[in-house]
Protein backbone atom coordinates (compact mmCIF):
# COMPACT_ATOMS: atom_id res chain seq x y z
CA UNK A 1 0.00 0.00 0.00
CA UNK A 2 3.02 2.23 -0.27
CA UNK A 3 4.83 3.28 -3.41
CA UNK A 4 5.65 6.08 -5.81
CA UNK A 5 3.19 8.53 -7.34
CA UNK A 6 3.67 6.95 -10.76
CA UNK A 7 2.76 3.53 -9.36
CA UNK A 8 -0.38 4.95 -7.76
CA UNK A 9 -1.44 6.49 -11.07
CA UNK A 10 -0.88 3.14 -12.79
CA UNK A 11 -3.08 1.38 -10.24
CA UNK A 12 -5.82 3.98 -10.65
CA UNK A 13 -5.68 3.55 -14.43
CA UNK A 14 -6.11 -0.21 -14.07
CA UNK A 15 -8.98 0.31 -11.61
CA UNK A 16 -10.78 2.58 -14.07
CA UNK A 17 -10.29 0.03 -16.85
CA UNK A 18 -11.73 -2.83 -14.77
CA UNK A 19 -14.70 -0.71 -13.70
CA UNK A 20 -15.45 0.22 -17.33
CA UNK A 21 -15.41 -3.45 -18.38
CA UNK A 22 -17.35 -4.76 -15.37
CA UNK A 23 -20.92 -6.00 -15.79
CA UNK A 24 -22.76 -5.50 -12.45
CA UNK A 25 -24.22 -8.55 -10.76
CA UNK A 26 -27.99 -8.53 -11.21
CA UNK A 27 -29.11 -10.92 -8.47
CA UNK A 28 -28.70 -10.33 -4.75
CA UNK A 29 -28.09 -14.01 -4.01
CA UNK A 30 -25.13 -14.14 -6.38
CA UNK A 31 -23.76 -10.86 -5.00
CA UNK A 32 -23.89 -12.23 -1.46
CA UNK A 33 -22.34 -15.53 -2.53
CA UNK A 34 -19.32 -13.81 -4.09
CA UNK A 35 -18.65 -11.17 -1.45
CA UNK A 36 -19.22 -13.38 1.60
CA UNK A 37 -16.07 -14.25 3.55
CA UNK A 38 -12.64 -12.83 4.31
CA UNK A 39 -10.83 -10.19 2.23
CA UNK A 40 -7.38 -8.62 2.56
CA UNK A 41 -6.78 -4.98 1.65
CA UNK A 42 -4.49 -4.46 -1.34
CA UNK A 43 -4.85 -0.74 -2.03
CA UNK A 44 -6.74 2.36 -0.93
CA UNK A 45 -6.73 5.62 -2.87
CA UNK A 46 -7.32 7.40 0.46
CA UNK A 47 -4.12 5.97 1.94
CA UNK A 48 -2.19 6.62 -1.26
CA UNK A 49 -3.04 10.32 -1.00
CA UNK A 50 -1.33 10.64 2.39
CA UNK A 51 2.18 12.06 2.41
CA UNK A 52 4.96 10.15 4.16
CA UNK A 53 5.02 12.87 6.84
CA UNK A 54 1.44 12.00 7.81
CA UNK A 55 2.22 8.30 8.33
CA UNK A 56 3.84 6.90 11.49
CA UNK A 57 7.52 6.01 11.32
CA UNK A 58 7.87 2.37 10.17
CA UNK A 59 10.49 1.91 12.89
CA UNK A 60 7.90 2.73 15.54
CA UNK A 61 4.56 1.47 14.22
CA UNK A 62 3.46 -0.78 11.38
CA UNK A 63 0.35 -2.49 10.06
CA UNK A 64 0.83 -6.16 9.25
CA UNK A 65 -2.57 -6.84 7.73
CA UNK A 66 -5.98 -5.27 7.14
CA UNK A 67 -8.65 -7.95 6.80
CA UNK A 68 -12.37 -7.48 6.25
CA UNK A 69 -15.03 -10.13 6.87
CA UNK A 70 -18.47 -9.87 5.27
CA UNK A 71 -21.37 -11.89 6.66
CA UNK A 72 -24.27 -11.58 4.25
CA UNK A 73 -27.95 -12.18 4.94
CA UNK A 74 -30.14 -11.09 2.02
CA UNK A 75 -30.61 -7.30 2.30
CA UNK A 76 -28.57 -6.94 5.49
CA UNK A 77 -25.20 -8.07 6.78
CA UNK A 78 -22.20 -7.44 9.00
CA UNK A 79 -18.82 -6.00 8.06
CA UNK A 80 -15.90 -6.54 10.46
CA UNK A 81 -12.54 -4.90 9.71
CA UNK A 82 -9.59 -6.30 11.69
CA UNK A 83 -6.14 -4.70 11.59
CA UNK A 84 -2.99 -6.46 12.82
CA UNK A 85 -0.40 -4.01 14.13
CA UNK A 86 3.02 -3.87 15.82
CA UNK A 87 4.40 -1.13 18.07
CA UNK A 88 8.04 -0.53 19.06
CA UNK A 89 7.40 0.96 22.45
CA UNK A 90 10.93 1.27 23.85
CA UNK A 91 13.48 0.83 21.05
CA UNK A 92 12.76 1.76 17.39
CA UNK A 93 12.64 -1.35 15.22
CA UNK A 94 12.07 -3.73 18.13
CA UNK A 95 8.32 -4.38 18.11
CA UNK A 96 7.34 -5.52 21.58
CA UNK A 97 3.63 -4.62 21.53
CA UNK A 98 1.33 -6.36 19.04
CA UNK A 99 -2.36 -6.95 18.59
CA UNK A 100 -5.46 -6.37 16.52
CA UNK A 101 -7.86 -3.46 16.16
CA UNK A 102 -11.38 -4.46 15.12
CA UNK A 103 -14.19 -2.22 13.88
CA UNK A 104 -17.64 -3.81 13.56
CA UNK A 105 -20.62 -2.39 11.73
CA UNK A 106 -23.78 -3.55 10.02
CA UNK A 107 -25.05 -2.67 6.56
CA UNK A 108 -28.17 -2.59 4.43
CA UNK A 109 -28.10 -3.45 0.73
CA UNK A 110 -29.63 -1.18 -1.90
CA UNK A 111 -29.82 -2.94 -5.30
CA UNK A 112 -27.90 -3.52 -7.39
CA UNK A 113 -24.80 -3.47 -5.17
CA UNK A 114 -24.71 -0.52 -2.74
CA UNK A 115 -23.93 -1.18 0.92
CA UNK A 116 -25.08 1.46 3.41
CA UNK A 117 -22.89 1.14 6.51
CA UNK A 118 -24.15 1.68 10.06
CA UNK A 119 -21.70 1.99 12.95
CA UNK A 120 -24.00 0.44 15.54
CA UNK A 121 -22.37 -2.76 16.78
CA UNK A 122 -20.41 -1.45 19.73
CA UNK A 123 -17.11 0.35 20.15
CA UNK A 124 -13.93 -0.58 18.26
CA UNK A 125 -11.88 -3.15 20.17
CA UNK A 126 -8.14 -3.32 20.77
CA UNK A 127 -6.95 -6.85 21.52
CA UNK A 128 -3.37 -7.73 22.47
CA UNK A 129 -1.60 -10.70 20.91
CA UNK A 130 -0.48 -13.51 23.18
CA UNK A 131 2.84 -12.59 24.81
CA UNK A 132 2.61 -8.89 23.93
CA UNK A 133 3.75 -6.16 26.27
CA UNK A 134 1.09 -3.80 27.65
CA UNK A 135 1.02 -0.46 25.79
CA UNK A 136 1.93 2.47 28.04
CA UNK A 137 -0.09 5.03 26.04
CA UNK A 138 -3.37 3.59 24.75
CA UNK A 139 -4.62 6.95 23.47
CA UNK A 140 -1.37 7.42 21.55
CA UNK A 141 -1.68 3.92 20.10
CA UNK A 142 -5.17 4.70 18.81
CA UNK A 143 -3.76 7.88 17.28
CA UNK A 144 -1.12 5.85 15.42
CA UNK A 145 -3.81 3.52 14.10
CA UNK A 146 -5.81 6.52 12.92
CA UNK A 147 -2.82 7.93 11.04
CA UNK A 148 -1.82 4.58 9.50
CA UNK A 149 -5.24 3.29 8.42
CA UNK A 150 -7.34 4.50 5.51
CA UNK A 151 -9.86 6.91 7.06
CA UNK A 152 -12.85 5.12 5.53
CA UNK A 153 -11.90 1.92 7.40
CA UNK A 154 -11.09 3.62 10.72
CA UNK A 155 -14.42 5.50 10.72
CA UNK A 156 -16.94 3.65 8.52
CA UNK A 157 -20.04 5.44 9.80
CA UNK A 158 -22.53 7.35 7.67
CA UNK A 159 -21.40 6.42 4.19
CA UNK A 160 -22.09 3.83 1.53
CA UNK A 161 -20.08 1.63 -0.83
CA UNK A 162 -20.78 0.77 -4.45
CA UNK A 163 -19.33 -2.56 -5.58
CA UNK A 164 -17.58 -1.60 -8.83
CA UNK A 165 -15.86 -4.95 -9.49
CA UNK A 166 -16.34 -8.41 -7.99
CA UNK A 167 -15.23 -11.92 -8.83
CA UNK A 168 -14.07 -14.92 -6.81
CA UNK A 169 -10.72 -13.36 -5.85
CA UNK A 170 -10.95 -9.59 -6.36
CA UNK A 171 -13.34 -6.99 -4.96
CA UNK A 172 -13.34 -3.23 -5.57
CA UNK A 173 -15.62 -0.71 -3.89
CA UNK A 174 -16.22 3.00 -4.43
CA UNK A 175 -17.36 5.10 -1.46
CA UNK A 176 -20.15 7.65 -1.67
CA UNK A 177 -21.14 10.31 0.82
CA UNK A 178 -19.89 13.62 2.11
CA UNK A 179 -16.72 12.28 3.79
CA UNK A 180 -15.22 9.79 1.34
CA UNK A 181 -16.84 10.46 -2.03
CA UNK A 182 -14.88 8.74 -4.81
CA UNK A 183 -12.44 6.85 -2.55
CA UNK A 184 -11.75 3.30 -3.76
CA UNK A 185 -10.55 0.23 -1.89
CA UNK A 186 -9.23 -2.92 -3.56
CA UNK A 187 -9.54 -6.23 -1.70
CA UNK A 188 -8.24 -9.70 -2.52
CA UNK A 189 -9.73 -12.93 -1.23
CA UNK A 190 -7.94 -14.04 1.95
CA UNK A 191 -5.42 -16.74 1.05
CA UNK A 192 -5.44 -16.03 -2.69
CA UNK A 193 -2.11 -14.18 -2.46
CA UNK A 194 0.61 -14.10 0.19
CA UNK A 195 1.18 -10.46 1.23
CA UNK A 196 3.79 -9.11 3.66
CA UNK A 197 3.16 -5.36 3.94
CA UNK A 198 6.06 -4.94 6.39
CA UNK A 199 8.65 -5.98 3.83
CA UNK A 200 10.23 -8.32 6.36
CA UNK A 201 9.57 -10.53 9.32
CA UNK A 202 8.64 -9.54 12.84
CA UNK A 203 11.18 -9.66 15.61
CA UNK A 204 8.78 -12.03 17.35
CA UNK A 205 8.07 -15.57 16.05
CA UNK A 206 5.20 -15.62 13.55
CA UNK A 207 2.00 -16.90 15.12
CA UNK A 208 -0.61 -19.05 13.46
CA UNK A 209 -3.97 -17.41 12.80
CA UNK A 210 -5.57 -19.34 15.65
CA UNK A 211 -2.83 -18.21 18.04
CA UNK A 212 -3.00 -14.59 16.93
CA UNK A 213 -6.76 -14.58 17.46
CA UNK A 214 -6.51 -16.10 20.93
CA UNK A 215 -7.72 -13.66 23.52
CA UNK A 216 -4.92 -12.62 25.83
CA UNK A 217 -6.02 -9.15 26.95
CA UNK A 218 -8.91 -7.09 25.62
CA UNK A 219 -8.68 -3.35 25.56
CA UNK A 220 -12.07 -1.82 24.85
CA UNK A 221 -12.09 1.86 23.92
CA UNK A 222 -14.05 3.63 26.61
CA UNK A 223 -14.34 6.97 28.33
CA UNK A 224 -13.30 5.25 31.55
CA UNK A 225 -9.58 4.43 31.74
CA UNK A 226 -10.24 1.59 34.19
CA UNK A 227 -12.37 -0.16 31.55
CA UNK A 228 -9.69 -0.17 28.88
CA UNK A 229 -8.23 -3.50 29.94
CA UNK A 230 -10.44 -6.54 30.24
CA UNK A 231 -9.13 -10.01 30.99
CA UNK A 232 -10.84 -13.31 30.29
CA UNK A 233 -13.63 -14.01 32.71
CA UNK A 234 -14.35 -10.36 33.52
CA UNK A 235 -17.69 -8.84 32.62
Amino acid sequence: MTGQAEEFRRVETLVNTLEDLYQPIETLDFLNLLQQGDWQLLFSTNLASKSSKMLPSPQVFRLREMRQTLQCANYTGHQDTAVRWDLAQAIPGQFDVSGTFTIKCSYDVTPPAKLQLNMNRGDPVLQLAKGSQIPQDVEGLVGLLHRAMPAELFDPADHAMDTTFLDHELRMVRYTGSKYEGVRDIWIRQGALSIDPTGGSSTQPEQSESESNEKYDNMVMSDEQDDLFMNDGEE
